[in-house]
């Protein structure tokens, strides 16, 4: 029943290869728990459900892992209902765990530089060329990883500075390449000879955008290294992942006064609320700009108040 729900969410859902793996992982491992418990996953109890989420409160999991394996066994077994492998869905009652919101890690202005400075360090010139125009494309699209592991030249148009990217449930959006990513990836691709014509900056079709040493296509653990590498070279001590740099991309648009639903645009997000913890950024800076600026700000009032006192010492 397992495999005909995985090939179901693979061939007619369209999940993305990373959340199909997590399903059948968490699946597996509740097929592991039931089976301990002298049932079949195909006959389980009514309260089989919310005893798995104790059972995983006290493992010490976090509320958002748990919520996670509820929302994949809560589609399991729609689907063993739907196709008449069970009579009901164990997991349709059970409630997500309340989780506190963490805000995204994400990079200063100066912290991108100082990893770029260090992505340019390499003795190798193709590891530079290289290096850098990940670090450059990544923070210039805001691209997930897989995205930007599958990227192939056929998509890439350097003459208007684009690339359609595949995200998520195969939804195909455009992402926006800025001038240093453009001028790190038109160097990097220089020193593959993947121009076939420089002088209207055409590249050749079907070529994995970024490659490792062998010039094969690069995989998600070889970036990780890469991005955590050029962290530590960096000297950066905050916890680093290609996430990151998603983050920061969102972050520092919104921050400069870019319109919300264009970054969930850009992002490629469903829904608004997902984008909406990037605001975090922007309210901070209204606070200080009111603290500045707002007669009744604490900033201004001490600025008012150290006034008032040179005023009375003068009329002393």
């Amino acid at each position: 029943m397992i495999k005909e729900f995985i090939s179901y969410i693979s061939n007619i859902e369209n999940l993305s290869p990373a959340t199909i793996k997590a399903y059948e992982i968490d699946i597996t491992q509740f097929e592991d728990y039931i089976t301990a418990q002298n049932m079949d996953i195909c006959d389980p109890d009514k309260n089989r459900g919310r005893a798995y989420v104790v059972f995983l409160k006290d493992a010490g999991l976090d509320p958002s892992s748990i919520n996670r394996k509820v929302i994949a066994l809560r589609g399991f077994y729609d689907f063993a209902v739907k196709t008449k492998k069970v009579s009901f869905n164990p997991f349709e009652r059970v409630k997500s765990l309340r989780q506190e919101k963490s805000l995204p890690e994400y990079f200063q202005y100066e912290e991108i530089e100082k990893i770029r400075e260090a992505a340019g360090q390499s003795s190798r010139e193709f590891i530079k060329l290289r290096d850098q125009a990940i670090v450059d494309f990544l923070y210039s699209t805001g691209c997930r990883i897989s995205e930007t592991v599958t990227l192939d030249t056929d998509v890439v148009d350097m003459y208007n500075g684009t690339a359609l990217v595949c995200g998520k449930g195969n939804k195909e959006r455009i992402v926006y390449l800025g001038d240093k990513a453009l001028k790190s990836l038109r160097e990097y691709f220089q020193s593959l000879g993947y121009f076939c014509d420089l002088s209207c900056n055409r590249l050749k079709k079907g070529l994995p955008v970024f490659v490792n040493l062998t010039k094969k296509r690069i995989t998600e653990r070889g970036i990780f290294y890469l991005i955590n590498k050029m962290a530590d070279n960096a000297d950066i001590k905050k916890r680093v992942s290609p996430h990151v740099y998603r983050h920061s991309f969102a972050t520092h648009l919104i921050e400069e006064g870019a319109d919300i639903r264009y970054v969930q645009e850009m992002l490629g997000h469903e829904s608004l609320s997902t984008t909406q913890v990037y605001t975090h950024v922007g309210i901070g800076r209204l606070k200080q700009v009111y603290r500045k600026a707002h007669p009744h700000g604490s900033l201004n009032n001490e600025k008012s108040n150290d006034q008032r006192t040179k005023l009375r010492s003068i009329k002393k």
